[in-house]
């Protein structure tokens, strides 16, 4: 500045400024004279637009609009923007807080998309919306309950054509909450309210709960004598819980949300669950857990079946209300126990001081009737053709919110082995001197047998594996076993054979190389400058990043110039065996693989490169790639981002001033990634 006025908490007043970078004065970026605000706290003004070009909308002025604040507890800020083919937008949002009480935020979008000519195939007309609310409650403001909400609803296709970000883009599914706590002190009774949408964008299907209302009992002992003397007798370890579940929920179609066809096809229901449960050691060494679950469901509405011999088939008939009780009980009993080997080394100067081997094997058994026989009524039957065929129906089944007791009665015993490794090496860098290190997280072994099986009882085996006994390095490991033989045609045949056969794999790998951290922290990442009523300074009024502003967010805080270079590779391999009609075997593998690459290296001191990619060998082509330089000008910062191929192609470039105050002095240009989903 050649000439400048400063009035400490108020404004700055200039002359003919011009900008020098890298201590070359650039006079022709300059500007004749300037006023800046430089007070603290948020203040009501005028928001500064964007303009550009896209290909399907045309010229656009956007993001044009008012910011009003209403002292430090809530703000408002209206936008709009418009297009020259027609097209425009509007959105409002605001930000609002009591200390100690509750915060939260609310934003409104709503577009009107004109896209081709009238009259023309590829011719739009839509009309998008959306709506974000989030609500927290600061937990002393009113401890036992607690209010929140997490709303992010939007129209199909507010994501193709009106969204702002990638993160819209790819998000085909959205979930909204409101729920509600309660609990009473001192007692073991709570409860919990809620509503809950969730939202397919692709699909236009819409599943909405509301209420879902939940009364528990946490767990407590029946049995326990009030003034307990001497050790706890063995009914006294019995322990037992209750919880109520009433819930209400459809699934539709966006476009029939508000029809009575909606209305009718709502199921509900109230479920009850009583399980219990004790804990008894055996021998000092083994953990023995019984226990006995009973689910008990009450229904209003039922749907008939009844053979229509004019047809000659079942035929479906109105729904009828009443109210009907289903009910299901299973017990089972359980034994666990931990058995460790361990070397220790006499020799205090060798490297490797000690290794321990922990095994966990679990043995289980169960047992649960059969409530599809008759007797109960849960389950009937019907005719289906004038041959006197019949099949087995629930009325209770697809009209309820909850399941009808299905499962065939079974007698089973499931086993499971769990191990680790570990190991004790010297180390200089623990204080102690010694350091453990774990050569294997977790190998574990499952499966079960049903002893009322008319045959192959015994379930598939599976088998996984962890390990991060290497820096920087992961890997995990899954098999499933199939333990009986196949034929030809690939159907199962009671044959057992070692070890099995493998019907499926997935295996995954990934390890970061990554240069020593450089302790001077450049003056890119120094940004202070911040509205209380934001968690971020480059958030926009709306709770998203704009394309400018998601920029600057990725240079002045994703990118990190103390870490001079960083690579991370993950690869993944999924293989599956799918039986059927396929000759000659009677089968056929299918694999999936894919491998990811994601790093950032420092060019200069002060600029660095970070790119993204990976290639699915299944699809045979690339994953979304993003290449990202950033450079720090000291009080400016500059970052330029493309994606070079693929639905979102699009770059971008910005230059600007990293404190926000100064945040409309700046130059930006991009190509708009929409302009690739027409």
């Amino acid at each position: 500045m050649t000439k400048a006025k400063v009035i400490p908490g108020k404004k700055v007043v200039t002359g003919p400024a011009y900008l020098v970078m890298e201590d070359v004065p650039i006079y022709f970026l300059g500007i004749p004279e300037g006023f800046f605000p430089i007070s603290s706290g948020p203040k009501s003004g005028l928001l500064m637009p964007t303009y550009g070009e896209e290909y399907t909308k045309g010229f656009f002025l956007r993001d044009l609009g008012y910011y009003f604040t209403f002292g430090d507890k809530a703000d408002l800020a209206l936008r709009g923007g418009i297009y020259t083919l027609g097209s425009w937008e509007a959105k409002a949002a605001s930000n609002y807080v009591k200390r100690y009480k509750y915060s939260g935020n609310l934003n409104f979008d709503y577009s009107s998309v004109r896209v081709g000519e009238k009259g023309e195939p590829d011719y739009i007309k839509q009309n998008n919306v959306l709506l974000k609310w989030t609500h927290q409650q600061d937990p002393k403001a009113n401890p036992g309950s607690t209010f929140s909400a997490s709303v992010n609803f939007a129209t199909s296709g507010f994501g193709r054509y009106s969204a702002s970000s990638i993160n819209d883009i790819l998000a085909t599914q959205t979930n909204s909450t409101i729920s509600y706590s309660k609990n009473w002190a001192g007692t073991p009774f709570s409860l919990s309210a809620n509503m809950a949408v969730s939202q397919n964008s692709s699909t236009e299907k819409i599943d909405i709960t509301l209420p879902n209302i939940v009364f528990n009992v946490s767990r407590f002992k029946p049995f326990a004598r009030k003034e307990a003397v001497g050790k706890e007798r063995w009914y006294e370890k019995i322990t037992m819980s209750y919880t109520a579940k009433m819930t209400n929920r459809v699934n539709t179609k966006e476009s029939e949300v508000f029809s009575k066809e909606t209305l009718h096809n709502m199921s509900n229901g109230i479920e009850h669950t009583l399980p219990v449960s004790a804990s008894f050691n055996l021998f000092n060494y083994i953990n023995v857990s019984p226990s006995f679950n009973y689910t008990e469901r009450w229904f209003v509405k039922r749907v008939e079946q009844r053979y229509n011999p004019a047809t000659g088939r079942a035929e479906t008939l109105d729904p009828e209300y009443g109210f009907w009780r289903l009910y299901n009980y299973n017990a089972s009993l359980s034994a666990t126990t931990t058995l460790y080997g361990m070397y220790e080394t006499r020799k205090r100067t060798r490297k490797l001081q000690a290794v321990r081997h922990t095994i966990t094997p679990t043995v289980g058994f169960s047992y649960a009737p059969d409530f599809r026989d008759l007797k109960y009524g849960f389950w009937r039957t019907v005719q289906t053709d004038s041959l006197g065929n019949h099949k087995l129906y629930s009325p209770y089944s697809g009209v309820n919110a909850f399941s009808v007791p299905s499962a065939s009665e079974s007698a089973s015993m499931n086993f499971s082995l769990n191990q680790t490794l570990e190991m004790k090496v010297l180390s200089k860098r623990d204080t102690s001197g010694v350091r453990k290190v774990k050569i294997i997280d977790e190998l574990a072994l499952s499966s079960s047998y049903n002893f009322l099986a008319d045959s192959m009882g015994l379930s598939n085996i599976g088998v996984s594996f962890r390990s991060s006994l290497i820096k920087n390095f992961g890997i995990k490991l899954g098999v499933t076993l199939d333990p009986y033989r196949v034929t030809p045609d690939g159907r199962r045949y009671n044959k057992l054979f070692f070890p099995g056969r493998v019907t499926s794999t997935g295996w995954s790998f990934n390890y970061t190389f990554q240069s020593s951290e450089n302790r001077t922290t450049p003056a890119l990442n120094d940004i202070t400058t911040q509205d209380p009523l934001y968690a971020n300074p480059f958030i926009d009024p709306y709770g998203r990043m704009d394309p400018a502003l998601r920029r600057q967010h990725m240079a002045g805080s994703y990118y990190d110039f103390s870490i001079p270079w960083n690579l991370g590779v993950g690869y993944n391999i999924n293989y599956s065996v799918q039986y059927g009609n396929y000759p000659p075997k009677g089968y056929k593998s299918i694999v999936d693989q894919s491998i990811q690459l994601n790093g950032s290296f420092n060019i200069t001191p002060k600029t660095g490169i970070s790119v993204s990619t990976g290639y699915s060998f299944r699809d045979r082509d690339f994953t979304l790639t993003s290449i990202n330089i950033s450079r720090d000008l000291h009080c400016w910062q500059m970052s330029f981002s493309w994606i070079p191929f693929g639905a979102h192609r699009s770059w971008s470039f910005y230059i600007g001033v990293k404190a926000s105050s100064l945040s409309d002095l700046k130059y930006d240009k991009s190509q708009s990634m929409y302009d690739n989903l027409y």
